[in-house]
Order: structure tokens, then C-alpha cells, then sequence
């Protein structure tokens, strides 16, 4: 079987959540194809680099980077709101953009399109239209609800306007473009619910294919930090993300004065990310810190002694969370960021929402009534069982054999 994958940004190397989980899914497709071929979309702000490209693919893949300018322009975005189209998904349909993917899949004749992110499934209709192929979609969120979410949130009258009408544009076309896929991969069961629920019209085969991680994710070792206090959280994500934005602003502004009143330096938080806005950056808050990219994951982590995942909106699943439980390391995270990720709150991980739930649990840890290394423990033993390689190849396998008996 040959599988052509177009992605919404270079899966090659990972530098946050969403190319982690675009990494992993390659990972998958190229194990079970006898030939893949790699098409992401190469943008000013995410450039393809041929020289990431992983040893490990190159006997059974070949890349093919798509050229596109996603750039926001006014002018187009006048247009989209002018015509009543998702502006979201026009940035990548332009005639040459069009073109090329178009023209890839004349020259591989793939047996199956596999449609990565939002970009992606921006070609449901033009694939199913030009091609007779089974077309799938790997679904990293449900996009226009973090859109509807940001507006309920926006206090600035325009913007509100503005962003509400972008999010229903987006729902609109978000539902209208899975009518052309034949099935989807969900990255939760929590998203599948929203989507596939009753009354929806949607009828299409589907499994959750949460993200994987390889043998030796589940081999590192988190070593803390030698000292028991400060107590030191850490939050690593990509900050041009808008809930990560969002959520580091909301806890330094309103949960970290209340835990700062109830525990003063006992307790640090430092926040990291690639593109981290320099707003954060040149902010003095005392026992915050506020730093760009990381050069290791694992070596920022052990110098702290849990992460903290802070989130007020969003869907999908947090792919630095999954990758903290895979890696033994203790993770306390609100409501929504756990969302997805089917684990035990206060047995798994440690849930806190309010300011008064963020202190009483950072409460027990200081009063050693929560053991971190247990709940790191329990944490990855339930992450062996969600994402591990064996499981996703299971899964990829069943949606591969549902769609050929359709």
C-alpha cells in the first residue's frame, strides 16, 4: 500500500505538541505502508529543512515539501469576511498551492491520502474530488471550539465580534470538509464525542489514535530536583499558541498572587516555549521565571520537580503532558488540559482549577502528603498503556481495514 501524508507543518523534526504528534503518526504510516510519501506544507513561518529528515524513513519514504504562503493579509482576510468563507482554510487553497499537492498525488497515485491538521483537511473536497482514493483525516482538535471559546473570553467588544464570527466560519467548513474524508482519526475520544455526536449527520469510521512515543521516551530518567523546597513547577509549551498564551498570562495574573500570598518563595514557577512574546519575557514577577526554547526537554525538567499545565480553553490533547507521563514526571494540570487524556486525577496526575485547588494541592506535596514519585509512577504506567507504539500501530491498522471493507 502507498500512503501519502499532506501535513500541516514538517512532521521531520519535533519541536512542539503539534509536530510531535505529526512525528509520531508518520512513524506509524511509514511502518505499515510498503511506501510513503511525506508532503508538508513549507511555510514562511514553519520552513521544510531536507536535512531533518529522519534516517529512519528513508528506505520506505520519500519527501515532497508543498510551497505555501499563509501569511495573514489584510486583503484576504477583508475577502474571506466579504464572502462568507473560513479564512482559516483559504490561506493554503491558492492556485499554486493547489497545484502542487494536486500534482504530487498524479505522480505517486497514493492508495490512500491521509490529511494532517486543519491545512490539511482544507484539500478534503479539491483530493475527493479529482481522485477516487479512500481520503482520512488525522484530527489534532477540534479547532473551531478553541476559536468560540477564545471569544466568550474576549472582553474588547470588536475582537469578540471578530473572533466569534471566524469561529462559527471555521465550524461551518470544519464539518462541511469531513463530509469528503472517509474516516478520521481522532486525537481523543474526548474531540470524537464532539464531533461524531448524535444529531451531527456524521457517520464515518473512526478511532482515537492517541500520539506514540518509541522505547526510549519510556526509558528516560527524571531525576528531580535535589532540593525539597522551593517547590519548583515548571510549564513548557509553544507560546504562539493562543490557549498556551492564554494560559501562562491567566495563572501569573490570577492563580500565582494567591499562591504566592500562601506559600511566598516556597513555590517557583518557570514558564518556557519556543517563541515565548517578549511581553512575558521582560515581566518581573517575583518567583516567575519566563524563558524562550529549551535545548532539552529532559534536562529542564530535572532541574524543577513537576510540570504544571495551567490551561483555560483548548481541545486535542496535550502533547507535553503525554510526553511528562511517558517520561516518569509528575504533572498537576487544570480541567482542560487534562481533557483527552483518560487518567486518574489525583492518582495519575493532580487536578486543580481554582486558585484555592492550585493551593491545596501544592499544599500536600509541601507537607509531603502527596508522594510525586508514586503519582509519577502511576503516571507512566497508565501512559505505557495509551501511548505506546504497539497501541497505535493497532489502531492504524483497524481504520486501514475499515475504510478498504467500505
Amino acid at each position: 500500500m502507498k500512503t501519502l501524508i499532506l501535513f500541516n507543518k514538517s512532521p521531520l523534526k519535533v519541536t512542539d505538541g503539534g509536530t510531535m504528534a505529526a512525528h509520531s503518526l508518520t512513524d506509524v504510516i511509514v511502518n505499515q505502508s510498503e511506501f510513503t510519501v511525506i508532503a508538508p506544507f513549507s511555510t514562511h513561518k514553519h520552513p521544510v529543512n531536507a536535512k531533518d529528515f529522519p534516517k529512519k524513513w528513508k528506505e520506505k519514504a520519500v519527501l515532497e515539501s508543498i510551497q505555501a504562503d499563509t501569511r495573514l493579509r489584510p486583503t484576504g482576510f477583508i475577502k474571506s469576511m466579504a464572502d462568507g468563507s473560513s479564512y482559516h482554510m483559504q490561506r493554503v487553497r491558492d492556485s499554486d498551492t493547489r497545484h502542487q499537492v494536486l500534482s504530487l498525488i498524479s505522480k505517486y497515485r497514493p492508495d490512500v491520502v491521509v490529511l494532517d491538521g486543519l491545512f490539511g483537511l482544507a484539500y478534503a473536497e479539491i483530493v475527493k474530488s479529482a481522485f477516487d482514493i479512500p481520503v482520512l483525516y488525522r484530527s489534532h482538535n477540534v479547532e473551531h471550539l478553541i476559536w468560540k471559546e477564545l471569544a466568550e473570553k474576549e472582553k474588547n467588544p470588536l475582537k469578540k465580534t471578530t473572533l466569534t464570527i471566524l469561529a462559527n466560519r471555521l465550524k461551518a467548513e470544519e464539518f462541511d470538509m469531513l463530509r469528503f474524508v472517509d474516516g478520521i482519526f481522532f486525537i481523543s475520544a474526548e474531540d470524537s464525542g464532539k464531533i461524531m455526536e448524535k444529531g451531527s449527520g456524521m457517520m464515518k469510521p473512526y478511532e482515537v489514535l492517541f500520539p506514540s512515543f518509541d522505547e526510549s521516551f519510556f526509558n528516560r530518567k527524571f531525576i528531580p530536583s535535589a532540593e525539597t523546597e522551593p517547590l519548583k513547577l515548571f510549564h513548557l509549551g509553544a507560546m504562539d499558541w493562543a490557549p498556551n498564551l492564554e494560559a501562562v498570562t491567566h495563572f501569573v495574573e490570577v492563580i500565582w498572587p494567591e499562591i504566592r500570598k500562601a506559600y511566598g518563595d516556597r513555590v517557583t514557577f518557570h514558564a518556557a516555549g519556543v517563541r515565548m512574546p517578549e511581553s512575558l519575557l521582560n515581566r518581573k514577577i517575583p518567583g516567575v521565571t519566563f524563558s524562550g526554547k529549551v535545548p532539552d526537554f529532559m534536562e529542564f525538567a530535572n532541574t524543577h520537580h513537576l510540570m504544571a499545565v495551567p490551561l483555560i480553553s483548548g481541545s486535542g490533547i496535550r502533547m507535553k503532558i503525554a510526553e511528562a507521563m511517558v517520561s516518569g514526571i509528575p504533572v498537576i494540570a487544570s480541567t482542560h488540559a487534562i481533557g483527552g487524556i483518560p487518567a486518574q486525577k489525583n492518582k495519575e496526575f493532580l487536578q486543580a482549577d481554582s486558585a484555592k485547588e492550585w493551593i491545596k494541592q501544592l499544599g500536600d506535596i509541601l507537607s509531603g502528603k502527596t508522594d510525586l514519585h508514586k503519582l509519577a509512577q502511576a503516571g507512566r504506567t497508565k501512559a505505557q498503556a495509551l501511548f505506546s507504539e504497539e497501541a497505535a500501530n493497532a489502531v492504524v491498522k483497524t481504520l486501514f481495514e475499515k475504510i478498504k471493507r467500505d
